[in-house]
């Protein structure tokens, strides 16, 4: 993503440097001493703590060697914590699949030393198991559930589990209108609620539309993947909401039997149009489809003018349902489309979660939005570790962005 100047980032957001160096020093050497997530995961957790690492040894190349070590030590320290547990979770966001995603990626990128393939083979037998426990409940949730074992097992090339995925998916999907969609686990949904087809990236459809786009490059699944994907696009567009009534495209869910119940939705990573519309831009243009990539275009230019908190529902810094979210999608947008809408969007919420991270005077907080206060985190999801990789991604333009896999973003 290099079609702008990051100079004029570091204009628009002068005191962004400070937080840089100050962010820098907290992944590499005081981490430790600052309050972690609970768990060991990857987008909750430790977890995503070498995932940052990995990143800075990438963009610092005088500090390589250190923060080699500094991960290296960090992993041994992981693996000990998990053999230590005696529940571990299994799932993509807080648990094994998600911290054997993350050690074939800095495998795959010469990152590590430490050798993994005892701990993977043993990741492998257990994950087996539990996925068959995930589809029998056919929770497909991709954070959650039996989709996020799903991104472990493609990324260890262990089709055989990801085509029992695929047809678990083409048993249990459903007809709506002219197109194909999945409910949501029960296990997900409130007491007394009536069934759920969720429409978010984090929980609902358009995650298994992403996982079904991983597929597209597998011989074996790609083609069922294929004709489940194009289905659920159309499934998609067939509960598209009228824009001017409802201020968005999407509702965050949609409820069964007593109808759509059509309604507003954030401007988002994990639920609403931005992320939505994002993956089906990815699936148009590996399809290549020309009049959908035009269409989710225009529609995307449409949802540049919910700035406000009324109509955003942005409250804070994070990337999940913040601004750093918003702004590191806008400008994966711009660098996909060239067009300069899109620039001029992530460079305003850019600046929006830079204000947000800070107190009256500019200092950093890194505060965020919990259920009964604002909580100091350092997670990706929810914390800084998300907010640090969307600043990096803007003052380092040429440095490489592939790590946003793991946010289902490439």
């Amino acid at each position: 993503m290099s079609n702008w100047n990051a100079e004029t980032i570091r204009t628009l957001v002068p005191e962004l440097e400070t937080h840089l160096s100050q962010l820098k020093q907290i992944f590499i050497s005081e981490y430790k001493d600052f309050p972690l997530p609970i768990n060991n995961g990857l987008l909750a957790g430790r977890a995503g703590c070498i995932l940052v690492q990995s990143i800075l040894s990438e963009i610092y190349k005088e500090d390589k060697e250190v923060i080699k070590r500094e991960i290296d030590n960090h992993i041994e320290l992981l693996i000990g914590l998990i053999e230590k547990e005696p529940n571990c979770p299994i799932t993509y966001c807080n648990g094994l699949a998600g911290i054997g995603w993350l050690f074939c990626y800095l495998s795959d990128k010469a990152i590590i030393e430490t050798d993994i393939d005892e701990f993977l083979s043993d990741l492998d037998e257990i994950l087996e198991i539990e996925l068959e426990r995930l589809i029998n409940e056919a929770d497909f949730d991709i954070l959650h559930g039996a989709l996020g074992l799903g991104l472990y097992f493609l990324k260890r090339n262990r089709m055989q589990k990801v085509e029992r995925i695929i047809l678990s998916l083409d048993t249990s999907a459903e007809k709506f209108g002219e197109g194909l969609a999945w409910r949501q686990a029960i296990k997900y949904q409130g007491e007394g609620e009536n069934f759920i087809y969720n429409l978010g990236l984090a929980h609902g459809n358009i995650g298994i539309a992403y996982f079904l786009y991983k597929c597209l490059d597998k011989e074996v699944v790609s083609k069922k993947a294929m004709e489940l994907l194009v289905r659920n696009l159309s499934f998609y567009r067939s509960v598209m909401q009228d824009w001017s009534k409802e201020g968005c495209y999407f509702p965050a869910v949609i409820y069964r039997p007593n109808g759509d119940q059509p309604g507003h939705s954030r401007l988002s990573w994990c639920y609403g149009d931005l992320g939505i519309f994002y993956i089906q831009l990815l699936v148009a243009i590996r399809i290549n489809d020309h009049s959908q990539v035009e269409f989710v275009t225009e529609c995307l230019r449409k949802t540049v003018t919910r700035t406000e908190v009324e109509n955003s529902g942005v409250v804070d810094s994070c990337f999940c349902h913040g601004a750093a979210g918003a702004a590191y999608i806008y400008l994966k947008i711009f660098a996909i489309s060239n067009d300069p809408v899109f620039l001029t969007a992530s460079r305003f919420w850019l600046n929006k979660a830079f204000l947000l991270s800070t107190d009256g005077n500019g200092n950093a907080t890194y505060s965020f939005a919990g259920s009964d206060q604002r909580q100091f985190t350092a997670d990706i999801l929810t914390g800084y570790g998300g907010v640090y990789l969307t600043y990096l991604a803007f003052l380092h333009p040429h440095a490489d962005n592939s790590w946003d896999e793991v946010l289902f973003l490439s």
